[in-house]
């Protein structure tokens, strides 16, 4: 299986803080990549900020850390070696119940791609894959789908129609890679989610 050329990983980061862990992996970056996060989200207009959740941005390749410039509220850009796959991590906070965001707390957690996942500029029509990482102090919980969203729970608390990854994993990415592909006619601006 081919490498894909845009790699998300997400993990607990800390479940009492809020805290989602993101690793993205750009297999072959622009000499100046741009990276953004929506202001909005299609089907519902209100601006929400999903950038005001995002902490902790770093950038690097290899072992060179890179320095990250701010364009706007909701746009970074970093000069690094075209075609050397760019590492950035960063944390999502996560302590919104609504569908268009992120929770996470003691007893379950979920995102919507949104608020978590910072677009490629440019790469939006190339290969992504999704990891959601298995934490060993949370053994008990699960990773299953509730569209759009993913979710880690605990079991005994239910959610309506909780998936399991496997059965429905091909569909669901499959889903958030046209939402990734597609842009949105509404806005114009740099900001505009093409989720």
């Amino acid at each position: 299986m081919a490498r894909a050329a845009i790699a998300y990983e997400v993990r607990v980061a800390d479940l009492h803080a809020h805290l989602f862990q993101v690793r993205l992996t750009v297999q072959r970056p622009a000499g100046l990549q741009q990276l953004s996060l929506p202001v909005w989200i299609p089907g519902s207009y209100l601006v929400r900020e999903f950038s005001k959740n995002l902490q902790q941005l770093q950038a690097r390749q290899g072992s060179k850390t890179l320095a990250l410039k701010q364009l706007d509220k909701c746009s970074w850009q970093v000069q690094c070696t075209e075609g050397k796959p760019l590492v950035l991590d960063y944390q999502v906070y996560a302590f919104d119940s609504s569908v268009r965001t992120a929770w996470l707390d003691s007893t379950r957690g979920f995102f919507n791609g949104t608020s978590v996942f910072l677009r490629v500029l440019g790469q939006e029509d190339v290969a992504h894959a999704l990891t959601l990482l298995a934490e060993k102090k949370l053994p008990n919980w699960h990773a299953g789908k509730n569209q759009p969203k993913w979710f880690w729970q605990l079991p005994g608390r239910r959610l309506r129609r909780t998936g399991g990854l496997a059965g429905g994993v091909r569909r669901v990415l499959e889903r958030l890679l046209r939402r990734l592909r597609r842009a949105t006619p509404f806005c114009r601006s740099r900001c505009a989610p093409r989720f």
